[in-house]
């Protein structure tokens, strides 16, 4: 008899899953079921497991029952979670919503030119709606370890970073009802994968992909009254200019932090920004190859996300979350800049993965001064 198991989300900032011309018109399942699978892939990875590469003919697993291949060592622990050619997906997914639980898709900047610069790469976004209150995941199937795979799994995502489309412009921050801690997640998926679910380690092939080994992550709390978010209220720029309720909790933002923010007080202070900041230490091709890029066919996806500025109340601080799979010393680099554009002069904490086997997984928190 199949078992349901309710996950409810709430989204922190609003959520994006695509749709036929690049617009949102609704959740789409196949969105959420991809950044799933895409989390699941790398958590394998990095607890030393291997996991193929769906989106290659040489890596891709697939299922022949006809093999005499053993059916572990034909299927990865993802494609046995997920589905592949010849394999079904081992759970039923739907997702509930109420179709007025939904705004539409606004951005703001502090810079003028970001402003025409953004109605021009969202062309097509900014024709849908994004989702911004609460759906659920409806989780069917008769194996209760699955459900408590996706469980863990979904408490990473929450805590690390986000779910659906577009996370490296801000969407997709959520928490759900049913999570338990990082450190707990990592050990239930491990036990599960070291009790005869996975038979072949990690190997050289995949050593480039990202894995939890890269991860860090910042979420920060960011006073009502900081002078930054202050210009950001203030700013007359907007895309979509947005009279929703969302308008109160939300500050679409990603943008500007994630690129670049000008001189707001005289013409002589730096030009802050994730990005930019990266190009001034670094150069062009390590800035590419963390924040991606789009050169003809060749699409290289952004390794560093951050969140807009959103808080779960009014009158409440705002909350900023950041992370990326460009290894700590970058990781202490994006905090330090951070720290510029708010302007804080306390220590903030930077989160990773303890992933040595012997001491336990276990997340490592880091203060960052400078």
């Amino acid at each position: 008899m199949l078992e349901t198991v309710k996950f409810d989300i709430e989204c922190l900032t609003p959520m994006f899953t695509g749709g036929v011309d690049r617009y949102c018109d609704r959740l789409h399942e196949t969105g959420i079921i991809g950044s799933m699978r895409w989390w699941y892939e790398l958590i394998i990875r990095g607890l030393g497991f291997y996991a193929c590469d769906p989106t290659s003919k040489d890596y891709q697993c697939k299922f022949d029952p006809n093999s005499k291949k053993p059916f572990d060592e034909q299927l990865c622990p993802v494609c046995r979670m997920f589905g592949t050619t010849g394999w079904r997906r081992q759970f039923n997914l739907q997702i509930k919503w109420e179709p007025n639980d939904k705004s539409y898709f606004w951005l703001k900047s502090i810079d003028r030119n970001n402003q025409w610069w953004l109605n021009k790469i969202f062309e097509f976004p900014k024709k849908g709606n994004v989702v911004d209150n609460k759906f659920a995941i409806v989780i069917r199937n008769t194996n209760n370890e699955i459900i408590q795979q996706l469980k863990y799994l979904l408490s990473i995502m929450q805590t690390c970073g986000g779910i659906g489309a577009k996370n490296q412009y801000g969407f997709g921050i959520f928490e759900c009802n049913d999570s338990v801690s990082p450190d707990d997640s990592l050990k239930g998926i491990y036990d599960y994968l070291r009790n005869g679910k996975c038979v072949r380690h990690s190997n050289e092939k995949d050593s480039g992909w990202n894995n939890l080994e890269k991860l860090w992550w910042y979420d920060l709390a960011i006073n009502d009254n900081n002078s930054m978010v202050k210009q950001w209220q203030n700013s007359r720029y907007y895309i979509n200019r947005s009279k929703d309720q969302s308008a109160k909790f939300l500050l679409p933002t990603a943008f500007d932090i994630r690129y670049k923010i000008p001189p707001v007080n005289s013409p002589d202070d730096p030009i802050l920004g994730l990005r930019a900041s990266c190009k001034n230490r670094h150069g062009r091709n390590i800035t590419r190859k963390y924040f991606g890029y789009v050169d003809g066919d060749h699409r290289q996806r952004s390794n560093i996300f951050v969140s807009h500025l959103y808080r779960r109340a009014e009158m409440t601080d705002y909350h900023v979350k950041a992370w990326g799979f460009s290894g700590s010393s970058h990781g202490i680099e994006v905090g330090e800049e951070l720290k510029r554009i708010f302007e804080i002069k306390t220590p903030i904490i930077m989160n990773s993965f303890s992933l040595n086997r012997s001491e336990g997984y276990k997340v490592i928190r880091s203060e960052v001064n400078e």
